[in-house]
């Protein structure tokens, strides 16, 4: 059992368990009920163990997906129309693990985009977000990137959720934070054919979490 998640710290604790989550979805529009997430992969896990995996196809009625996004992201119609899950009943599923107080919340650049995503969700099914259930719990492994590049230090004196912002909003010539380039920086296995996949992402996230958690983390 996960003991009291501590949200501003990042303080080692083996049993503490990680949602870990992407979404793929029509476009880069984050203030449109158009958009919406057709694929969601996550993971429960700790630092040693996957206790869950999820691989889930979202089918919506009306889903537009233009045809340079179906190449970047792999999209197939036919595998969302006859895989594909009602977005309602996703939504409620999903909601079970993303406001469970025990677990904190990790994906790459996913306070720039993710968290507006999951608004979208919400919007197009014509319901009220509320992020302050998970906000507090939230690990952006891109803002940890950052400021390992940089050579930034987190203490708990810092609020991590600011710190990870700061880091997010880094403009910096060369700086490469990608997920993709830090999978190389870190020498984690790459499969550039399998990326933008939403459950490959996922494994690549916890790996490159773990790799950056061994460099913040307070013992």
């Amino acid at each position: 059992m996960a003991a009291e998640v501590i949200t501003n710290s990042l303080k080692y604790n083996k049993n503490q368990t990680y949602l870990i989550f992407d979404g793929e979805s029509c476009n880069l529009n984050l203030v449109s009920t158009v958009n919406k997430i057709w694929q969601l992969g996550f993971l429960l896990s700790t630092r040693d163990e996957i206790i869950e995996e999820r691989n889930i196809y979202i089918n919506w009625p009306d889903l537009k997906v233009s045809n340079d996004a179906a190449r970047i992201t792999g999209f197939n119609e036919y595998k969302v129309k006859s895989e594909g899950k009602d977005p309602l009943k996703v939504l409620q599923f999903f909601e079970q693990y993303l406001y469970d107080p025990k677990h904190r919340i990790v994906f790459f650049n996913g306070l720039n985009f993710d968290v507006y995503l999951i608004n979208c969700w919400y919007r197009a099914l014509g319901l009220q977000f509320d992020y302050t259930k998970f906000i507090d719990r939230c690990i952006d492994v891109r803002s940890l990137v950052v400021a390992d590049k940089l050579g930034v230090k987190f203490n708990n004196e810092d609020n991590f959720l600011f710190w990870q912002y700061q880091m997010l909003n880094v403009i910096k010539r060369g700086l490469k934070s990608s997920l993709a380039s830090s999978c190389k920086d870190y020498g984690i296995k790459l499969d550039k054919e399998n990326f933008h996949d939403a459950l490959f992402d996922v494994y690549q996230t916890r790996a490159v979490l773990f790799e950056m958690l061994k460099k913040f983390e307070i013992k």
